[in-house]
């Protein structure tokens, strides 16, 4: 999404600078209007923890004075946005933040049992207060609905809230031709990771109870090994022929599956605003899932079946069969209107919102301004005095291995909830032993952290 739109306001005449994690710490020049800034980064599939230490640190600096942004759009709490909304508080820079989650309802995102890894430091209640404290130091926050609006509120955020939703370039999905719903083979789908939240093992199970002429494909990479063997030996034991994993998809190629398929299935339990189930409904594609923020959104009988998650096999075996059934001409007309569903949510719609708030904050950071006195000492030499600590504090490690623990720490953790709470399960293993065992020291680390910003 952070992607898409970026390029879109570039092309509208705008200046962009996109930084985001990479294989090399890197600044590319693309056009007059769109440039890029990679961080050197590590990790698995799609959870990239950025390396950044005083180094790369001064360069992402060095280039944010250079471009002197406007305002600054966030799209998760990882350390990159960290150090960003940092040097914004410095610059009276607004900062405003797309919600991607629902941060009063961390825990059930499906992080339970990589938390419970966390012992103690989750229980003194620090992470909560830092996400707090990152959601607080925005000027605005986008939500993505009404139920993420809520959510904000409970969570106790004070600043600005706009209701935004997801965009998406519709005219890659909704100029396709409908698939033919009198052929014999009856195609069902899901795209999205292959993960436990997204409970792929139940639509396995409502395979079983389907008639032999019905497929399923199951478009996307997995973020966890062990389920995925789960899955593929659940598929061998009932020999479920018509069940395929593609793997990871170009993102071009995923509406020409949509396009190929009659009726979207999902089983996920927690989604604030799938981008999928979206570019499902472009796609003209019928939705029968479990009830979640996103399928409570946008799903009714007109355009496919909200089921309980208590629901059973069976039963969703069923809502299916009574969709593929359906005469030609009623198909279709459910199809036109699941397109219709979403028809507001083109970038065309979406960005004059966006650019609205953003003149909204702007506004907003020049009256404070013009109150606020400006401290004349460099925001990178404080950001050097912050990590300036005594030998007796290092854990017997050097001045540079004590910052990047401390933001490969925050990256672990904020960049795997900004990620959809993906990488929680990889936690234990990527975790470095001497910041896993030593919550104490975690602890003042972080209280010193957010004294600094």
């Amino acid at each position: 999404m952070a992607h898409e739109i970026s390029h879109v306001f570039a092309k509208e005449g705008h200046r962009v600078l996109f930084i985001i994690p990479g294989r090399s710490t890197r600044f590319r020049f693309t056009d007059n209007n769109f440039s890029s800034l990679q961080v050197k980064s590590f990790g698995e599939k799609d959870i990239l923890i950025p390396q950044l230490n005083l180094v790369s640190m001064r360069f992402v600096l060095k280039n944010l004075e250079r471009f002197s942004p406007e305002i600054i759009h966030l799209h998760d709490p990882g350390p990159i946005s960290f150090l960003l909304q940092s040097w914004a508080m410095e610059n009276h820079v607004p900062v405003i933040l797309t919600s991607h989650l629902l941060p009063s309802k961390l825990i059930d995102f499906g992080g339970k049992e990589a938390v419970r890894s966390l012992g103690s430091l989750w229980d003194t209640g620090i992470l909560k207060k830092f996400l707090f404290s990152f959601y607080q130091n925005c000027e605005g926050v986008i939500a993505l609905n009404k139920i993420a609006e809520e959510d904000l509120k409970d969570f106790g955020y004070s600043g600005k809230i706009f209701l935004i939703p997801n965009g998406r370039n519709l005219s890659l999905y909704d100029q396709k031709p409908l698939p033919d719903i009198l052929q014999k083979e009856k195609k069902l789908i899901f795209v999205g990771f292959i993960s436990e939240r997204k409970n792929q093992h139940f639509l396995l199970e409502v395979m079983r109870k389907l008639p032999k002429n019905y497929s399923l494909t199951l478009v996307g990479d997995y973020l966890s090994r062990k389920y995925l063997k789960k899955l593929e030996k659940y598929v061998q034991r009932y020999h479920l022929n018509k069940v395929k994993f593609t793997g990871k998809v170009p993102y071009e190629k995923i509406s020409q599956y949509l396009a190929e398929s009659h009726v979207f299935v999902s089983a996920s339990t927690m989604e604030v605003q799938s981008l999928a189930v979206i570019e499902a409904l472009a796609a003209g594609k019928p939705i029968v899932g479990f009830s979640n923020e996103t399928i409570d959104e946008f799903i009714d009988d007109s355009v496919g079946y909200n089921f309980s998650i208590k629901t059973s096999p069976s039963d969703f075996a069923k809502k299916i069969e009574n969709i593929c059934s359906q005469s030609k001409n009623d198909y279709e007309k459910m199809c036109r209107l699941a397109r219709k569903r979403v028809s507001r949510l083109d970038w065309e719609d979406i960005v004059p919102q966006t650019l609205e708030a953003y003149k909204i904050l702007e506004e907003s950071a020049r009256q404070e301004k013009g109150k606020a006195k400006r401290d004349k000492k460099d925001f990178l030499e404080k950001l050097e005095r912050f990590f300036d600590f005594e030998e007796k504090d290092s854990l017997k490690s050097n001045k540079k291995r004590f910052s990047t623990d401390l933001f490969l720490f925050l990256a672990v953790i904020f960049t795997s909830l900004g990620a959809g709470f993906y990488g929680l399960y990889h936690l234990p293993k990527i975790l470095p032993k001497t910041i896993k065992n030593t919550p104490k020291y975690l602890s003042k680390i972080v209280k010193r952290f957010m004294d600094f910003t």
